[in-house]
């Protein structure tokens, strides 16, 4: 068994049985999600013109607690709609990012199967949250 750790936003996560490619990718990934909550708009452009990283691959995070397990599997635009950066959604819309991309949070009770807690996440959705009405033509825009 291969153990990599990923240094990803001051966080180590060990990694079992990924290639060495896959682990540099996840770093990609990662750098993505960096740059759009740093609000980077030119890292982000950057990395995707790279074609080394995906806007419509999810960021999953896992908090494994003693009672509970949370999971947040969130898309990219998601990130770049809740940083309220215009510039951010439009770049990834315009290079593909997929507006009903599923992202979603969840809770599920040790011993259980069935999540306790489960909330879907939509782009338009969270436009309206931040209430950037730049944001919410651009989505809208896509939609029709």
């Amino acid at each position: 068994m291969k153990l990599y750790c990923v240094l990803a936003l001051g966080l180590c996560v060990l990694i079992n049985n990924l290639s060495a490619q896959d682990v540099v990718h996840r770093q990609l990934q990662e750098s993505l999600i960096s740059a759009i909550q740093k609000n980077d708009s030119a890292a982000v452009l950057q990395l995707i013109q790279s074609r080394l990283v995906s806007v419509n691959e999810p960021d999953i995070v896992i908090i494994d607690g003693y009672k509970l397990q949370e999971k947040r599997v969130t898309m990219p635009l998601i990130f770049a709609i809740r940083k309220g950066n215009s510039a951010l959604v439009k770049i990834l819309l315009d290079h593909g990012a997929d507006i009903n991309g599923i992202s979603y949070e969840e809770t599920t009770k040790k011993g259980h199967s069935e999540p306790s807690y489960h909330k879907e996440l939509h782009a338009f959705e969270e436009a309206k949250k931040i209430g950037n009405q730049d944001i919410i033509n651009l989505i809208a825009n896509k939609l029709n």
